[in-house]
């Protein structure tokens, strides 16, 4: 309650010194945590009680106690919402400019309704105790997704800090929804303050280094969890904000950044003089038939951080980690005999063999005794994540391959159908490069010549194995006829099938395919498109395909085996709808607008499952889209792009609905409307209804201005002065344009009607006039050429008019030029990137120059942004990475900036994205054109650089048989080296050329003699490269070794030929 009792809790106190007569003092913030959780529901109160021993002697007592607004304690959701931040924190507590920490922020809605959007919490650096966001510095921003009743979400940043912020101390607050977006039952709860003080330094003193590391047990099963437990010590004064800390397997003592990599951690920071425990689990998996590893670990492993000592950051285990299991050992199988040559194949029969291996030896071979007439059908299975295998069936005399199965699944099969001759018919699995090996299984079916028909199905497979509700894809399958009388027409059929069992009774047919015939020991292909069945089920499926599926083929002798099966293949089936698939722009779903409204109904979108819509309208047509929802569900958004993919409007409402419109559309064209879910995780039902027709006549051709037609409807002057953004236009017929602008007495203007943009000249018929704020009259021109010049005599709002002495003119454009209009413009230009083509987690460097290009000074202060964005169009859903802020601008001053941006770790590679500036990003200047506020570059994330089958072969002693790759695709990265070797006779010249595209990049050859004597280079520029040499004298073949490297920052495909 609100009375002063001795039952209430003291929480804190303090001294208050000598108060002057007539004088206040102000007492700091207090920050305090209760002993005792609360544990009674009701209401409570702060009282402040001064001088509570009464040692001084006043005239009133009574006044001596303040009391708080009441804070209400209850288990029951706060009525409407209530945006709380609940815990919030950094580290380290120490930091330098250009350095980093990381922030974690919980934020809780405890109230019953969702936040109607997404919200942000701005974190800002205090010189004091007491939050003020108005003098304290913003350090970064929070994003948070829209959260729904009692839903609580934690988000963890890496924050920079910026170089030019002062060194010091500070206190980190966090405000959530700053701007009042959001309507709270309840906004004093909005800011928190971290804990500790945050001390940036001007010079970075950081010396991590690994203290201990272990990992626990040394002997592990592949895929069992080992726990690993390293010690990172920080020797300097400086904290060390966000490192990764990495264990990798070694298959022998060398580290290697291509190894494998057994755990990468984010150790969130260490401050000085201090050290950190991680403590972490990760899965012992070993590389196929290696058992053993050296285990190496690092602190700052991607070099983040300015250390002072890096050779203490590397640590290795004392002994090897073990790891156990079919994979990781090389046990022989029982058929492994000598079988690695065609010359002494192991002889198999018709059965099943499994936990066979080519570990030992990178290709297995079989043979298989056939009489004529016979038919051998062979299948592995293995899982093809651990390597991919192949087979190879060759004729009884070894002069070419019968059938080939080079696929990517987990299943190869190869047929020799009614075989010739009697003969061996040999048979080879192999890696499909020389690392890929594996453990299999494998069936020999052996069918003895058939006297009559006998038909079997192999070889299905679906082209997509991933395929959604009711996408078409391909199913390609073989028939073959293993009879001696050939099979008349018949009907293939397509299932689709949970298991392997094809029962027609309940697996969903998905097409019929008429076959005309199958002579006598043939074999037919067909690739058939079958669209995935609506309104079923989604999860593992097979494809299921028979043959002579309604018995047309009479007295075939083997009705069991016409069946033949795809691998698995997943059906996606979530968030679907009878308008699916439709998720992107790409693949957005036409809808033919054949009446004047089209209702589609029963429509479903999710948080990662956006839905397209292409309409395309008539030139003077209108065009109008609402979505109807349910919120309750979620809030809908709506996007709207033209053919080109520019986005021309938006509606981010809240409510049941949201509708977009083309008032009128100026040429015959198509718009693609966007559906899209706020927040993560939500499904929402919509109905969307699509109104489409002649545009009324009042709003054909309406500029950017419209409604203006008279004094009271004016619009904004200086809102549409931007000569791209903004086009005015005197249309339709008998239309008036209108605009208000404040004036200062004494001001010389001089407005001047232009072309507007993408026009030559000004329409001939325009008129300007310049009303007083009573409506008078004060100035006009007389033609369209001729500037309007007026000097004002009483400051006050004045009226322009615009209007056309034209009859029946349906369009007529114009800009404006004013001349004397105080007010400002801020504009980028010069923008330039250093590099534009980066690895995630690079510094890229950013140069522009910001100017002022109008005469009034900008006293107050502005920021400039730099975002990343996936396309030209920046707006909301592009990644703020960076704000600056600018201490005010001159009239007609310009400054030259040069500074530095770091790309996120986490960005996609091998896409082009877009770098933009935009000065005045929170819109807090009013000025004269937004347009030149903003600049954008392409900025190409490069691919991750692939590793080709000859690897590793980066040092000389790896050098891969040059004879093995030669005219085979090859790869080489910026920081790689490619050795190959090969025999060459002695006194003999050579030339090893290299063949590739210069634009890639540029490549050079060199060639050694086995004592490592350089022979010979190829060091020129532009398109392919060659080295010719000549060996020196001997008396009989010597290795001679190819050097290949890249010459800059390069990444490129080549051949090798000799």
């Amino acid at each position: 309650n609100t009375i002063l009792e001795s039952s209430d809790t003291l929480l804190a106190s303090g001294q208050i010194e000598a108060v002057g007569s007539g004088l206040e003092v102000d007492v700091d913030d207090l920050v305090f945590e209760l002993d005792e959780p609360i544990t009674v529901l009701g209401n409570y109160y702060l009282l402040v009680v001064l001088d509570p021993g009464e040692q001084i002697e006043e005239t009133n007592e009574d006044n001596n106690i303040g009391i708080s607004n009441g804070i209400v304690v209850t288990d029951q959701p706060i009525p409407e919402l209530d945006i709380v931040p609940v815990e919030f924190d950094f580290e380290p507590l120490t930091t330098f400019l250009d350095g980093s920490l990381t922030m974690n922020a919980t934020v809780l809605n405890q109230g019953e309704e969702s936040t109607p959007n997404g919200f942000f919490c701005r974190v800002h650096l205090s010189d004091d105790n007491d939050f003020d966001p108005s003098e304290d510095t913003q350090l970064d921003t929070f994003n948070f997704p829209s959260l729904g009743p009692d839903e609580e979400l934690d988000q963890t940043r890496v924050t920079l800090v910026p170089g030019f912020f002062s060194p010091g101390f500070y206190y980190v607050f966090m405000e959530c929804d700053p701007t009042d977006q959001i309507s709270e039952a309840d906004e004093d709860n909005n800011v928190i303050q971290a804990p500790g003080r945050l001390e940036i330094s001007a010079d970075p003193i950081v010396d991590l280094r690994l203290q201990s590391f272990e990992v626990s047990p040394r002997n592990a099963d592949d895929g069992q969890l080992v726990t690993i437990t390293a010690e990172i010590c920080n020797d300097g004064t400086n904290g060390a904000g966000p490192s990764r800390l990495r264990v990798w397997l070694s298959q022998d003592n060398t580290l290697e950044q291509t190894d494998p990599i057994l755990l990468d951690y984010l150790v969130e920071g260490v401050d000085a003089d201090t050290c950190e425990t991680v403590v972490q689990q990760a899965a012992a998996a070993c590389d196929n038939f290696q058992p053993d590893y050296t285990v190496f670990a690092k602190v700052d492993a991607t070099d983040l951080l300015p250390e002072l000592d890096e050779d203490n950051n590397t640590a290795l285990l004392d002994t090897n980690l073990t790891i156990a299991g079919p994979f990781c050992d090389c046990v022989e199988d029982a058929l492994e005999q000598d079988n690695n040559s065609p010359a002494t194949p192991t002889f198999v029969r018709d059965t099943t063999y499994e936990n066979l291996t080519t570990c030992s030896n990178p290709v297995d071979w079989y043979a298989l005794a056939l009489r004529r007439g016979e038919t051998a059908r062979v299948t592995i299975t293995f899982d093809n994540d651990r390597g991919n295998l192949d087979m190879t069936l060759y004729d009884a005399s070894l002069s070419g391959p019968i059938d080939r199965s080079l696929g990517n699944g987990d299943t190869e099969e190869v047929v020799a159908f009614v075989v010739d001759q009697d003969g061996d018919y040999r048979f080879q699995v192999e890696g499909k490069t020389d690392l890929d090996r594996n453990v299999y299984n494998m069936t020999v079916e052996i069918t003895p010549p058939v006297s009559g028909t006998d038909l079997i199905v192999t070889d299905v497979e679906i082209s997509n194995p991933v395929p959604v509700l009711g996408e078409t894809v391909e199913v390609d399958f073989s028939i073959i006829n293993l009879g001696d009388v050939a099979a008349g027409a018949n009907t293939a059929r397509i299932y689709m099938s949970q298991d392997i069992d094809i029962d027609p009774g309940i697996d969903i047919l998905l097409a019929q395919v008429p076959i005309t015939g199958v002579p006598a020991a043939t074999l037919i292909k067909r690739t058939i498109e079958v669209s995935m069945p609506l309104g079923v089920e989604g999860g593992d499926r097979y494809i299921g395909v028979v043959a002579d599926a309604l018995n047309d083929v009479p007295g075939e002798l083997d009705e069991t085996n016409n069946v033949g099966l795809s691998d698995i293949f997943f059906l996606e089936a979530g968030c679907f709808d009878l308008l699916e698939p439709n998720n992107s722009r790409t693949g957005a779903k036409t809808i033919a607008l054949t009446q004047s409204q089209t209702e589609l109904l029963d429509l479903l979108v999710c948080s990662d499952n956006r839905d397209f819509y292409t309409f395309c309208a008539d030139a003077g047509d209108f065009l109008r889209m609402t979505a109807n929802f349910d919120d309750a569900q979620g809030d809908i958004d709506l996007r709207l792009y033209s053919a080109g993919g520019t986005q021309l409007a938006r509606a981010e409402g809240t409510g049941d609905s949201e509708s977009l419109e083309v008032d009128y559309v100026s040429v015959a064209q198509c718009y693609t409307l966007e559906v899209l879910v706020v927040g993560s995780g939500r499904e929402v039902a919509y109905e969307l209804v699509v109104e489409n027709g002649p545009a009324p006549a009042e709003l054909v051709c309406s500029g950017s201005a419209e409604p203006n037609n008279g004094f009271g409807t004016a619009a904004i002057l200086m809102d549409n002065l931007d000569p791209i953004d903004d086009d005015l236009a005197i249309c339709p017929v008998s239309d008036v344009d209108y605009y208000r602008v404040d004036l200062s007495a004494g001001t010389q203007l001089v407005i001047s009607l232009v072309p507007g943009e993408g026009e030559d000249t000004v329409p001939a018929d325009l008129r300007m006039s310049l009303w007083s704020s009573s409506q008078s009259f004060l100035a006009n021109t007389v033609s369209a050429t001729e500037p309007l010049i007026y000097t004002v005599t009483s400051g006050g709002r004045h009226y322009l008019r615009v209007t056309s002495l034209a009859s029946g003119v349906r369009n007529q454009r114009y800009q404006f030029d004013i001349q004397g209009l105080s007010g400002v413009d801020i504009a980028v230009s010069d923008y330039s990137l250093e590099p534009s083509v980066a690895d995630p987690g690079e510094r890229i460097q950013y140069a522009f120059t910001l100017a002022n290009n109008r005469i009034d000074d900008i006293n107050g202060n502005f920021y400039y942004g730099i975002y990343l964005s996936e396309d030209l169009i920046i707006d909301g859903s592009d990644l703020l990475l960076k704000e600056v802020l600018v201490n005010g601008l001159d009239g007609g001053e310009s400054l030259n900036v040069v500074s530095k941006v770091t790309i996120p770790e986490n960005t996609a590679q091998d896409q082009t994205l877009y770098l933009a500036v935009v000065a005045d990003n929170r819109s807090q200047i009013n000025e004269f054109a937004e347009s030149n506020n903003r600049a954008v570059l392409p900025l190409t994330v490069r691919p991750s650089c692939v590793f080709d089958s000859a690897e590793p072969n980066d040092l000389r002693q790896d050098a891969a048989d040059f004879d093995n790759y030669a005219d085979q695709p090859l790869f080489l990265c910026a920081d790689d080296t490619d050795w190959f070797v090969f025999d060459a006779d002695p006194s003999t010249q050579y030339m090893i050329e290299a063949t590739f595209v210069a634009e890639q990049g540029d490549l050079d050859l060199f060639a050694y003699s086995a004592s490592g004597v350089l022979l010979g280079e190829g060091v020129e520029t532009g398109d392919n490269e060659a080295v010719i040499f000549i060996t020196p004298a001997g008396t009989g073949t010597a290795p001679v070794y190819i050097e290949v490297a890249p010459f800059g920052d390069t990444r490129i495909e080549y051949q090798l030929s000799r």
